[in-house]
């Protein structure tokens, strides 16, 4: 039976002691890092949920659009008073050739104009802004313009005809 032995010089032992610190610090700061990953994706995953939950209590929905690759459905209920899951809706994509928003569908329909005017203010914030904010907050007011615009249209007019 062979026996190893190992002799180290006291440079190498302080190099291989050296060595196990630095890399003892690098697993920690990892650790640390992946337990903040985690804490972020767990609160990330909670603002969804809660997000999701109160954009449907609010009467929004977004379903996969059947119009084109880009195409997203937009679905509004709590609008009419005497009928809360009444759905309205539009189908909005961009334009794959100048990467402009469209509204391709509207059930019930609107005013063309008014959906026109709605677009336009869209597209022209989008082109102008490099800011993801500025252009969340201009599809925030597309979506708030577009709900306007339902209320207006129809419940205006049906609770005045009664």
């Amino acid at each position: 039976m062979a026996i190893l032995i190992f002799f180290f010089s006291p440079l190498s032992l302080t190099e291989y002691q050296r060595t196990l610190s630095v890399e003892k610090i690098k697993s920690d700061q990892i650790k640390k890092m992946k337990l903040r990953a985690l804490e972020m994706k767990n609160t990330t995953i909670e603002d969804l949920t809660y997000a999701i939950v109160k954009y449907r209590m609010l009467g929004l929905d977004f379903i996969k659009g059947n119009t084109g690759p880009t195409s997203l459905q937009v679905n509004f209920t709590q609008i009419d008073s005497r009928d809360p899951q009444r759905i309205f809706s539009f189908c909005i994509q961009v334009s794959m050739d100048d990467d402009e928003y469209q509204v391709d569908s509207c059930t019930p329909p609107l005013s063309s104009q008014v959906i026109i005017q709605l677009v336009d203010q869209l597209n022209k914030h989008s082109v102008s802004s490099t800011s993801s904010s500025s252009n969340v907050e201009a599809m925030a007011e597309f979506l708030r313009g577009m709900r306007r615009a339902f209320k207006q249209q129809y419940v205006s007019t049906s609770s005045s005809s009664t």
